[in-house]
């Protein structure tokens, strides 16, 4: 990975409000631009990148029955269990839940 993409991965799982905009308006670059270029570096789009960062992030903590799943989304980045929970499903197939009981 470069060093772009190990940067990407520490800011994806601890910046709730990180976006493709805040990004782009951060290095002086348009959000279409960013969007563009992120996509011909990782070969994924920039969501997907962020998301799937902080899901590997949080299969980790679902290893510690002690952690609650709501406490590790946001541990990750996400500030809604809800939506950190779609998520989890939609990249692994199950629920936080489910990991956790198939793999504790």
């Amino acid at each position: 990975t470069s060093r772009r993409q190990r940067q990407m991965c520490i800011r994806a799982d601890s910046d709730t409000e990180l976006s493709l905009a805040k990004v782009a308006d951060e290095i002086f670059i348009t959000p279409v631009y960013l969007s563009k270029l992120f996509k011909q570096e990782t070969g994924v789009n920039f969501l997907d990148f962020i998301h799937k960062v902080r899901i590997d992030k949080a299969k980790n903590y679902l290893l510690d029955s002690n952690i609650k799943v709501y406490e590790v989304s946001l541990l990750v980045g996400y500030a809604n269990e809800k939506h950190f929970s779609k998520k989890f499903k939609k990249y692994v197939g199950k629920s936080p839940s489910e990991y956790r009981q198939d793999n504790v």
